[in-house]
């Protein structure tokens, strides 16, 4: 029997948080781990595992605290787990209790862009307690946590395990549609929404900026969500043919096949996923100076930083990536990077070391 960890999450719908646990889970069982994963019968998760061939184990939550850790505690005991991974701030509680009575030797958080309730005595308690170590998606954000006074893992050790990205979403072929109408370089974004004013700016300096504007098209891909009300801003700006909309694409993957370049909008302090996805696709990046931005673009290597208010240097690297050599050499880099440490058997290599250091 290789060594066995287990995953706990006890909410039935699919969300990022599932969808972390499943391809981590699943990374790590290809790595010959004993992995046992703790989620009620009726998810997603469970069924897809299951499918999979994973040991899955069905946990009905009732809502009471003292019967729900219960459950948890029978189940890791049954299967013998030292080491549970939750990733559900809900879940803090009752895997608390197991961690006291089972005992766990660690019981790792994984703090994504998940906000902690820090307001319940309660679960602020037992997180102090009984979690060893909290796990998050870029040293932006861990920096974040151990400078916010009220958190609750200021003082836990925090370990930064990079976001990944599925091997079918990496190099894939072009699709049949192509934007490209006479050789102009085709500039991709994405959540624009969440970064209007960087956006709206960008594309008002283009109206006055001396380029030519047949040369180069931004295309944009219209989230779900926001994607109608930015979509209409978009129209307002007449800029005729320079910015367009794409149509609702199934994967942002699919978009960054379409593209020559992306530009990223926004500077979180959680990982920038898109940047990603374009790098996947072989892509150069050009990002906003800040969050986690700089831990996925190495400036001048696999794309371009540049400070969110200085729209001249943006549209002098712009301009640069119109040089074919310079695109390759950039997008060949920035593939190394996706398959070195941005995927998910990097990821669960991460956990592993983090899991099992003392053994």
């Amino acid at each position: 029997m290789g060594k066995r960890l287990g995953f706990f999450i006890s909410d039935s719908k699919w969300k990022n948080y599932h969808r972390w646990a499943y391809n981590i889970a699943k990374a790590l069982y290809m790595e010959g781990y004993d992995v046992v994963v703790i989620t009620p019968r009726k998810s997603k998760l469970y069924t897809r595992l299951k499918g999979y061939g994973m040991k899955v184990v069905g946990y009905k939550k009732s809502g009471i605290m003292l019967v729900d850790g219960y459950r948890l505690l029978q189940i890791c005991k049954k299967y013998k787990l030292k080491n549970l991974v939750i990733n559900y701030p809900d879940d803090i509680r009752v895997s608390a209790l197991a961690a006291k009575y089972c005992p766990l030797e660690k019981l790792v958080f994984r703090r994504g862009t998940i906000p902690v309730k820090t307001k319940n005595k309660i679960n602020s308690h037992l997180a102090k307690k009984y979690i060893s170590t909290v796990i998050t998606n870029s040293m932006a954000n861990k920096e974040a946590i151990q400078e916010n006074k009220s958190s609750v893992f200021r003082k836990k050790p925090i370990e930064v395990v990079y976001n990944g990205i599925q091997e079918k979403h990496v190099a894939r072929d072009k699709e049949k549609f192509d934007y490209h109408q006479n050789g102009e370089l085709i500039v991709g974004l994405s959540k624009c929404a969440s970064n209007r004013a960087f956006c709206n700016g960008f594309f008002e300096y283009l109206k006055k900026a001396v380029i030519d504007k047949e040369r180069i098209t931004f295309l944009i891909f219209p989230e779900r969500r926001h994607g109608s009300s930015f979509s209409g801003e978009v129209k307002q700006l007449s800029l005729a043919n320079s910015v367009k909309l794409t149509g609702q694409e199934a994967y942002l993957s699919e978009f960054m096949n379409q593209i020559d370049v992306y530009l990223s909008p926004v500077a979180e302090n959680s990982f920038n996923y898109s940047l990603i996805y374009a790098m996947a696709q072989k892509k150069p990046v050009i990002g906003i100076s800040g969050g986690s931005n700089p831990e996925i673009i190495r400036d001048q290597e696999n794309g371009f930083l540049v400070e969110s208010d200085n729209f001249d240097e943006l549209l002098e690297k712009i301009e640069a990536l119109k040089d074919d050599k310079l695109r390759e050499s950039m997008g060949e880099n920035g593939l190394k990077a996706v398959k070195n440490t941005f995927n998910f058997r990097h990821s669960a290599r991460q956990i592993q070391r983090i899991l099992f250091s003392n053994d």
